[in-house]
């Protein structure tokens, strides 16, 4: 989280930022931030069980502050530390024009898909195959309605922005990232990550 508020806080790109943690670690989140002080960090407000709902509450929130439809909303996963000021800027152009941008990067290796996970049972063509990273950046007025018109539906399951944004008819320009871009999920990767450190 920290290298994350450490590139929007110093990106002149970033007017202000909204934190979401899990519900009950608003207090030791306020200390971290006020302890680095980042200045930026208008609200710390509790997530949902989900990172669907969670987001859905920020916006809620930015909602209730008064953000206009066609103001810029940039989302980025507090678990990847190498954010960079070209690929926020590059973000934040490609939604301001298209209304809608993902990070993402080709696949390098074959992708396949198996239901059960026990036989190979279709090759995709990896020429088309992108794998999507964040940020994933937005027109208030479009994310927001994405959001709401995924809600209504109960039996799909989304993991990521870009796919509710896609779902609802809005679809993300293509905004290219890097492998150095990573997320830290498993304790090999925080390892790795402070072994190798922030690029």
């Amino acid at each position: 989280m920290c290298y994350v508020l450490s590139s929007l806080t110093i990106s002149p790109s970033i007017d202000e930022t909204i934190v979401v943690v899990p519900d009950g670690f608003e207090s030791a989140a306020a200390k971290i931030i006020d302890h680095y002080r980042f200045a930026k960090v208008k609200a710390i407000i509790p997530g949902g069980e989900s990172r669907e709902e969670s987001v859905f509450k920020a916006l809620l929130h930015l909602e209730k502050a008064g953000l206009k439809d066609d103001d810029i909303v940039l989302i980025q996963d507090g678990d990847r530390p190498n954010l960079s000021e070209d690929l926020i800027k590059r973000n934040l152009e490609a939604a301001s024009e298209f209304g809608a941008a993902v990070t993402a990067v080709p696949a390098t290796d074959s992708v396949l898909m198996s239901e059960r996970g026990e036989f190979a049972e279709r090759y995709l063509p990896r020429k088309d195959i992108y794998l999507a990273q964040t940020p994933q950046t937005f027109k208030f007025g479009i994310i927001l309605k994405a959001h709401r018109k995924a809600r209504e539906e109960k039996n799909l399951v989304f993991t990521d922005d870009a796919s509710i944004a896609q779902f609802a008819g809005f679809p993300s320009r293509l905004v290219m990232g890097s492998p150095d871009n990573v997320k830290i999920t498993t304790e090999k990767d925080a390892k790795r990550f402070a072994k190798e450190g922030k690029e």
